[in-house]
């Protein structure tokens, strides 16, 4: 048995290192491709990731370190909901490891607490974001309903909430917390633009798209980008640009994640807590999404008119930010509140 465990590491550890090589080849010899698909990833981090989690990220590690978070746990699933794909499982992997929730009730909540946030989904969506918010939280509150029996005979709070407490260190801590989760969702999103050019690039990705194209009667152009969302989400955005049908298509993968979510929260976290839950629920809540978008659209789109449409997707084009300057500037005044703040604290270790 021994010998077996052994030998399947071993296996393994030779897949990724040939991964590993094949990868590093792919970069060296097709740089231009490489180039491109950096460069857009860039963008999307400049222009919708970093605007659109980095409050939150700060707002959810201050509300963990100041214990406002383990005080109410149903304001904790609201806001995880509406913060951003890494916050929730943030918070719980926060509260697992200061002993406020068992680690098979963070398990589960991880594939619940876990929503897109409106920032994001009005950023990286060209129409029809406020339909995908609803239907996204709709199908979380369903999947928390059919748990309900589960968490009365499970409370989700092992211990008393905590004392409430605030200070400007536990502030500059939490924007230190979240400038490193932010620099670590940025180059999950780079690293998976490069792997979804490999795949483009050596067929793979065409032959899934032939596939599902079979299956589902997509266009195969449709299908590829379909495929291109499950792997990193922000993809998403080129589905709602000429057919409003596929609306119902957006908000499924935008309920389900995508694999470059699921790898920043693995990297959350850190091998203690199980990502299997969150995958299996964000299949199911993105399948009830879809569903349920599908039902409002109709409805969504009779009180819509075609002038207000017209407005709204320019509304939304506007909303998006043309330019990188303020997340690039964002980025420079973070690092020097880090430098300062490593300075003074150095002093003050001295000092003590």
């Amino acid at each position: 048995m021994i010998d077996m465990v052994m030998f399947m590491r071993k296996i393994k550890n030779i897949l990724v290192s040939a991964l590993i090589i094949i990868f590093v080849l792919f970069c060296f010899f097709r740089a231009e491709s490489v180039k491109s698909a950096v460069y857009d990833a860039v963008m999307r981090c400049l222009n919708v990731i970093i605007p659109s989690l980095y409050a939150m990220m700060i707002i959810s590690a201050f509300l963990v370190k100041s214990n406002i978070a383990s005080s109410g746990r149903a304001f904790s699933c609201i806001f995880s909901m509406l913060a951003g794909y890494p916050v929730g499982a943030k918070i719980l992997y926060s509260q697992y490891v200061n002993g406020d929730i068992s680690r098979k009730n963070a398990e589960l909540l991880s594939g619940i607490f876990f929503g897109a946030g409106g920032a994001f989904i009005f950023g990286c969506t060209s129409y029809g974001g406020g339909i995908i918010l609803v239907s996204n939280i709709m199908a979380n509150i369903l999947i928390l309903s059919a748990l309900c029996l589960y968490f009365r005979k499970n409370p989700m709070q092992k211990n008393q909430a905590k004392k409430i407490s605030f200070s400007m260190e536990m502030l500059i801590d939490s924007v230190n917390s979240a400038g490193h989760s932010m620099g670590g969702i940025c180059f999950a999103v780079l690293a998976f633009a490069v792997i979804t050019a490999m795949l483009k690039d050596f067929g793979v990705l065409a032959v899934f798209s032939g596939v599902l194209s079979r299956v589902s009667g997509f266009s195969a152009e449709l299908s590829e980008k379909i495929i291109c969302s499950v792997i990193d989400v922000t993809a998403v955005n080129d589905l709602t640009k000429e057919n409003v049908n596929l609306i119902p298509v957006a908000s499924g993968l935008v309920s389900f994640g995508g694999l470059c979510v699921f790898l920043q929260i693995t990297a959350i976290f850190s091998g203690k807590l199980s990502v299997l839950p969150l995958i299996a629920f964000r299949i199911t809540a993105g399948i009830i999404s879809s569903l349920i978008c599908k039902i409002l659209l109709p409805f969504y789109l009779n009180v819509v008119s075609n002038k207000s449409i017209a407005v709204s997707l320019t509304e939304t084009h506007l909303c998006k930010s043309q330019s990188p300057v303020p997340s690039i500037l964002l980025i420079i005044m973070t690092a020097l509140l880090f430098t300062e703040y490593e300075k003074n604290f150095g002093k003050f270790s001295k000092n003590s």
